[in-house]
Formats: structure tokens, sequence, C-alpha cells
């Protein structure tokens, strides 16, 4: 049987809060152990919540997650930098990528929408006359495009022919 959605936001209930709290601690602890073995990582987790002014949440030890942060700072600064990824950077990546899968997408879109009215053109579906003047010149494009990748195909196998010829 197929999971609901998972509702995020704030919980209300103190109770179901702290329970939600421990088993999602749990699984990460757990995800994170997975990951430190597959990859031989060192792997440490230091987890701060704004709302208490209680000690931060350090897994797998408080000592081992002090060891983890005293060895990265040693590193020098340029190195720090280098490897470390932020979550705005990684964000706007993401979104960069997504943007260009848009684009694409739209591109896409844009080229079979023209491919359709050509072909009603082309089959008496629709007169010219009835098009207007941006659909006139997508259309144009299109066709120049099409004649143009025809063109370069035929001269393929020219070349192809004249090979096997000689």
């Amino acid at each position: 049987m197929a999971r609901k959605r998972a509702k995020h936001g704030p919980i209300t209930n103190e109770r179901a809060r702290d329970s939600i709290l421990k088993r999602r601690l749990e699984s990460l602890y757990k995800k994170a152990h997975e990951l430190s073995i597959l990859c031989n990582l060192e792997m440490f987790i230091v987890i701060l919540n704004p709302n208490e002014d209680t000690h931060p949440i350090m897994w797998p030890s408080h000592d081992k997650a002090m060891a983890g942060i005293t060895k990265f700072l040693a590193f020098p600064e340029q190195e720090r930098a280098r490897k470390m990824v932020l979550q705005e950077k990684l964000l706007t990546d993401k979104m960069h990528e997504m943007i260009e899968k848009l684009s694409k997408l739209r591109k896409k879109n844009d080229e079979t929408e023209i491919e359709i009215l050509t072909k009603r053109v082309i089959d008496g579906g629709q007169m010219l006359n009835e098009l207007d003047s941006d659909q006139l010149n997508r259309m144009t494009r299109f066709v120049d495009e099409k004649m143009k990748r025809l063109q370069k195909r035929r001269d393929e196998l020219n070349e192809e022919t004249n090979i096997f010829v000689h």
C-alpha cells in the first residue's frame, strides 16, 4: 500500500514532535553510518536546535564529533572552501539546472507546435492567410531549418556514395 504524502510544517504537539525527531534522528544516524562504511569516510553529525538553549546533538559521540571538527578546521582555508558545498550554492545550481531544462522543454514544445501547424497547412486544414505574423515567421524558420538538415543529409549521402564509387 502506498504511503500518504508527508505534511511538512511545524508540529504543535510537543510529545509528537519529540517522537518524530527521535525516529528521524535514528534514521539519519543509520544512513550516515551506512554512507561512512560504503564510501570509507569519517563522518559526524552536529545538530543545533535554534529554539532550545541545550547542547547540540552530536553523532557518533561528542568526542568523535569534536575531533572531526578540529581536524576540519586544521585544514587551510582554501582547502576547506574547495571541499565545502554550501546549501545556497547547491540550490542555485539546482535552480539553474531546472531553468535550463524548462528552456529546453519550451523549445521542444514550440517546435512540436510549429510542426503540427505546418502539417495542417500542408494538408489543407488551415490556410496561410489565417495565420498571424508570428506564426508565419516561426513556420518559415522551421521550414528553413528542415531544408538545411535535408541539404546536409543529402551532402553526406553524396559523399558516402562518392567514396564507394572510387
